[in-house]
């Protein structure tokens, strides 16, 4: 269950927290539509980018997110506050799937991150199947996002 008020904290203050410690540019953020089904796919850099996605989406937002979060003694209970559900990497999750499927059938606006986990390098990894899957028998606009560092905070090649 969705704990609005959690949802909200939360993305009220990963919002605060990059307008004080981070310069952030959106670009395209009006692209999204304002209802209806969505599904947001996403690299994935470091532990900030699923607040940073979601922070500066105008929608709530639903994420699929890695099932060893969710045993986490914290961040565990926090996560299912605000409507994340957990996925089994690297396997053929079917109940994950079937959540995913759920949220958009619903109308909400599903974050995934295909990569499956994030970026050693810096650079795309090549992305799992799960979002192609659940765009297939919906009309339900994907919506690419980028998360990138500044050039000064890119991973080093020396």
């Amino acid at each position: 269950m969705i704990v609005p008020f959690f949802y909200r904290t939360g993305w009220l203050l990963v919002r605060l927290i990059m307008a004080v410690y981070a310069k952030v540019e959106v670009v395209g953020a009006e692209n999204m539509p304002r209802r209806g089904s969505v599904i947001v796919v996403s690299n994935h850099l470091n532990n900030a980018d699923p607040g940073l996605v979601g922070g500066f989406l105008r929608r709530r937002v639903v994420f699929m997110a890695k099932d060893e979060m969710f045993h986490w003694p914290i961040f565990g209970f926090y996560v299912r506050l605000i409507g994340a559900f957990p996925v089994r990497r690297l396997e053929a999750d079917l109940k994950a799937l079937r959540r995913a499927v759920q949220v958009v059938r619903r109308g909400e606006v599903l974050v995934m991150f295909p990569e499956g986990t994030r970026s050693k390098t810096g650079s795309m990894s090549r992305g799992h199947s799960g979002p192609a899957l659940l765009s297939f028998p919906w009309p339900s606009p994907a919506q690419r996002s980028c998360v990138s560092p500044a050039p000064s905070s890119a991973p080093s090649t020396a």
